[in-house]
């Protein structure tokens, strides 16, 4: 087809009558002839005169989607690029391909994704297919492979003459070589052989010689790795020790986690792990143990699985423990095997313990009672070093203890966290013990879940104790006072809030809580079931309060099931709740001389709540804790033939002087007397309130219903 003919404009409606619109038409065709004439020249920038389109003008971009379809496949596209890098069999190198159909794509195989889509063979195939399917750029053939889009055009080269077949050899012996492109096995795999060694991070115990075959004995290779590393990698297997392993300095021992990574100690009275850190005077040395067993086919008295001791000394206090994933236990025999202490940590400060288990030595025990326990201690945590400061922060999460005397202790210390744990099957569950009355702040057991013995949580001479959102039950073979929470020996700021309390004896009793010596607290939200199941005198309660007790409050929101037969037992605190308190009476009468104030003595007892430590037999009433004090009292007087005016105070630490509150009735002659006052007011602990009368007349103070003090707890 030949190119189209230009548009001209052959006529002027030029003279034509005025009405018509002759320039305006003149210009249209004017426009529309120079568009066609643009129209016709950029038709030569894409086709020939021949009619054929020229050279370049249609991009891979541009064809028809199904085109670009076939051609775009990963191994046609990857024999492409492939062909950019090969090296010739006589050593030259081939120049790169810049025809506009490769432009902008990858350069590799793994840039099309074909890696793992085909075979050796099949990737083999694909692109010779693809090879064997581009034409020669010069017509006549000779495969040749231009090195510049300029020689491509111009029909000439200087680059690297390759057939199809010698390009397709060049690409397989390429493959083939060890720093060419990794085949593939029968299942569209790199070989493992041809991947480059995958190493841990850290020297591995077989490094030196350890087998953990479960038979032969690996302490030698364990000691020489730990000799000449602080980090150090246990593979899977069961590695037999005949001795204590030691490492001083930072040491990071991990294997695979404790299902498969098993240090075993046998037919040795030696045996465990101790680390000691900070000898050197470094405050930051740290221990981690992480994703390793350590079982004890045998039980030694006194065996301690994993020791950590710190002896450096100072207020610069850097260092830290993290132990997570680790499993203390038997080999298979709980009444033959196992540890003395799971975890000893002496002088340790800043220690995360997560995932923990301990599983402890056991005897045989009472007939439906709790078994006797070899092991002591699953953790204990303690100052015997006497380092200064003393220890801080004990965080032990997620983990499980059973089998032992104690569960966890912590000794001289601040700062305990236990949360989310099992500790089961012990006598004493928590236990955390200061040095000082009212002294080491922060001790805390949240959401776990404690089943002991004697008692499940025990805190001395602590300060800032949250015991809360627990599951708490006991179980006991000995008829020997307990309780499941005990807070004494000089404690303060106890929280005991939201608990669930079981006592699962069918013969013994416990005290759920039992506070002595405590200083301010509150026990609140808690659930108490059965605690009394054999009644009698000796029946646990749901809270008691030992003597020397102040401040604490027993809220109305505990609940208490039908078993419990004690809810609160005031051992004498004269630690008054809101609403508790007492009347009392006069049991005779009581001469009031003219124009003189006369205490009166309530001699009688009507009623009480709580515990007031005062019968007021002496008149005077003294305040059992400080608070918010509601006051009110009535006297009955004899009449007398005269008006007159009574006077009834409320008398603060004096039998005479200012009251701090006071009332005058006047009263007619022969008249019923009676003179009330109330009054509300802050006492403190020791306060005395007395009740007095003045009367103008001498007259009796009766002894009638209407002769009476009434005090209560406020707030």
């Amino acid at each position: 087809m030949a190119d189209p003919v230009k548009y001209t404009p052959s006529y002027s409606f030029t003279g034509n009558p005025s009405f018509f619109p002759a320039t305006p038409l003149n210009v249209e065709f004017l426009n529309v002839s120079q568009s066609v004439a643009q129209t016709v020249e950029a038709l030569k920038d894409v086709r020939r005169s021949d009619g054929r389109l020229k050279n370049k003008i249609v991009t891979f971009d541009s064809l028809d989607a199904a085109l670009r379809l076939r051609l775009d496949t990963p191994e046609f596209q990857a024999a492409l690029a492939k062909l950019t890098l090969i090296a010739a069999s006589d050593g030259s190198t081939a120049l790169p391909l810049t025809y506009e159909l490769i432009q902008g794509k990858p350069s590799s195989l793994a840039g099309y994704g074909i890696a793992d889509a085909y075979t050796s063979a099949q990737t083999d195939a694909a692109i010779a297919a693809a090879i064997d399917a581009i034409p020669d750029p010069v017509p006549g053939g000779g495969g040749v492979l231009f090195a510049t889009e300029a020689q491509a055009v111009a029909g000439t080269s200087t680059g690297v003459v390759m057939s199809p077949l010698r390009t397709r050899q060049a690409i397989t012996g390429l493959r083939a070589k060890p720093d060419g492109i990794a085949g593939l096995d029968a299942d569209g795999k790199v070989p493992k052989a041809q991947l480059p060694a995958i190493s841990t991070s850290a020297p591995s115990v077989k490094d030196y010689g350890a087998k953990g075959d479960n038979t032969t004995d690996d302490t030698a290779a364990f000691e020489a790795a730990l000799a000449a590393n602080n980090v150090l990698y246990v593979p899977a297997g069961k590695y037999v020790l005949t001795r204590a392993l030691t490492k001083t300095g930072n040491l990071v021992l991990f294997g695979d986690g404790p299902a498969v990574t098993q240090l075993v100690w046998a037919g040795s009275a030696s045996r465990g792990i101790q680390s000691n850190i900070c000898n050197s005077g470094d405050p930051r040395e740290a221990c981690q143990v992480r994703g390793i067993a350590l079982i004890a086919r045998e039980y030694v008295a006194g065996s301690v699985a994993l020791s950590i001791k710190r002896a450096q000394t100072g207020s610069d206090v850097c260092m830290s423990v993290l132990i997570r994933d680790v499993l203390i236990g038997r080999d298979t025999n709980a009444f033959q095997q196992g540890w003395t202490r799971g975890i000893d940590l002496d002088a340790c400060t800043n220690v995360f313990i997560d995932t923990f288990t301990f599983a402890g030595k056991v005897t045989g025990g009472p007939s439906g009672g709790e078994p006797q326990y070899d092991s002591t201690h699953g953790i204990r945590f303690h100052n015997d070093s006497g380092t200064s400061p003393h220890p801080t922060v004990l965080n032990l999460s997620n983990s499980v203890i059973f089998h032992s005397n104690n569960g966890v202790t912590a000794n001289d210390m601040e700062g305990l966290l236990v949360n989310g744990c099992q500790i089961v099957g012990c006598n004493y569950g928590v236990v955390g013990q200061g040095t000082s009355s009212y002294g080491d702040p922060h001790f805390s057991v949240i959401g776990s879940h404690i089943n002991c013995s004697v008692r499940s949580i025990l805190v001395k001479r602590m300060s800032q104790i949250v015991i809360s959102g627990n599951v708490l039950y006991s179980q006991l073979h000995t008829s020997a006072a307990a309780a499941q929470i005990e807070v004494s020996g000089g404690s303060n700021l106890v929280k005991v809030i939201g608990n669930d309390f079981e006592n699962l004896s069918s013969t013994y009793a416990a005290d759920s809580v039992y506070l002595d010596d405590v200083l301010y607290g509150v026990v609140s939200g808690n659930t108490f079931r059965r605690t009394s199941p054999n009644g009698g005198a000796a029946a646990g309660a749901a809270v008691t309060l030992g003597a020397n007790t102040r401040g604490v409050v027993v809220a109305n929101d505990n609940v208490y099931t039908p078993e419990v037969a004690t809810k609160v037992r005031d051992l004498g605190t004269g630690n008054m709740q809101p609403g508790y308190g007492g009347r009392f009476t006069k049991s005779g009468s009581q001469t009031l001389t003219a124009g003189s104030l006369r205490i009166i003595n309530f001699e009688t007892t009507d009623s009480t709540i709580g515990n007031l430590g005062d019968n007021l037999a002496d008149g005077a009433f003294v305040v059992p804790s400080a608070g918010l004090w509601a006051i009110s009292a009535s006297i009955q007087c004899s009449s007398v033939a005269i008006d007159d005016t009574v006077t009834i105070n409320i008398q603060k630490n004096a039998v005479s002087g200012s009251p701090i509150k006071s009332f005058s009735p006047f009263f007619r002659e022969n008249a019923p007397v009676v003179a009330a006052i109330e009054h509300t007011t802050w006492l403190e602990k020791d306060d005395v309130i007395r009740i007095g009368i003045n009367s103008s007349q001498a007259r009796s103070a009766l002894a009638t219903v209407n002769t009476f003090l009434e005090v209560r707890r406020a707030a």
